[in-house]
């Protein structure tokens, strides 16, 4: 905070201590003046400030900014409020694709692919060629994967000739969020609300006439991991399960599962677990060895 009688030049400072300090006197009501519209402007501050306000005040922040929230939870209305200009900003660019897909997905977030056949070199991060990409991603793009609804494939493939719109050897611009998560992280229940908020506010950013594609994975470690891996599926594909004998209505037929997240999801499984280092094939210390086993899924937007 500014004080008034420190702006003064030493000299007067020093002929007003030898005169007992009237000047100091005077200024001192001007101080505390200055100093309360100071305190006034403080709070003004924070009530317009996404960190501090009132809670009800956040909904007078986006309107002022022209913005609609995308979620309805103010912790996460509080970092939107954050983000507006930088959203308004980068709407319709890959940019902005990058920062929804850090929100939306929060940690299992690891980066944004932007696939283009255009010029060889480029200073953007975004930007991977199709063939750098993983062969499970491949495998799934390119229709290797289960269709959790059927009807989705028949009518790309009749519609395209494939099941997705991405065309290796037409390389438009088409994105990659791309996900992961392990074992010891996931918490079912948690992906799929992600997912959802994604696709629910994905046409307010992504750039028209882009395909993008959303793409988890879940490795395994030991064998134990695998039962997570396939409720991650059944999360995410709303798979259907067998009747149980305590909730037995159908017989031995599926109970009606929530749907999937969207209609284009396709996904798999891959079981080829390898083994511990250990004393005898000791190569990159006491860690697990590499390992093909986890389960992946796709979605494709446009």
């Amino acid at each position: 905070m500014i004080q008034l009688y420190d702006l003064l030049p030493d000299f007067y400072r020093a002929e007003d201590a030898k005169l007992g300090e009237p000047l100091k006197k005077f200024l001192t009501p001007l101080q505390e003046a200055l100093e309360s519209v100071y305190q006034d402007e403080l709070a003004l501050r924070q009530v317009q400030d996404p960190d501090f306000c009132r809670e009800d005040f956040l909904r007078w922040i986006a309107s002022s900014l022209g913005w609609q929230y995308m979620s309805t939870v103010p912790e996460h209305q509080r970092r939107e409020a954050r983000e507006i200009i930088n959203f308004h900003d980068l709407k319709g660019t890959p940019y902005a694709m990058r920062l929804l897909s850090s929100i939306a997905f929060g940690g299992l977030f690891q980066r944004l692919y932007e696939f283009y056949g255009g010029a060889d070199s480029s200073i953007s991060t975004i930007r991977a060629d199709y063939e750098d990409m993983g062969q499970w991603f491949k495998h799934l793009i390119e229709g290797g994967g289960t269709f959790a609804v059927d009807d989705w494939k028949q009518a790309k493939i009749a519609e395209r000739g494939r099941p997705y719109g991405f065309d290796r050897n037409k390389r438009l611009y088409s994105y990659c969020v791309y996900l992961q998560l392990f074992p010891n992280q996931y918490v079912p229940g948690t992906v799929r609300p992600r997912f959802l908020y994604f696709i629910r506010n994905y046409w307010r950013f992504h750039p028209a006439g882009r395909f993008c594609y959303v793409y988890i994975t879940m490795p395994f470690f030991r064998e134990s991991d695998e039962q997570l891996g396939d409720t991650l599926l059944e999360e995410l594909t709303g798979t259907l399960h067998w009747d149980a004998s305590w909730h037995l209505d159908d017989g031995l037929l599926f109970d009606s599962g929530a749907g999937p997240v969207h209609d284009s999801i396709s996904y798999f499984k891959v079981v080829e677990f390898k083994h511990l280092d250990d004393g005898r094939d000791f190569d990159a210390g006491w860690n697990w060895d590499e390992t093909e086993s986890g389960v992946h899924a796709i979605i494709e937007l446009d």
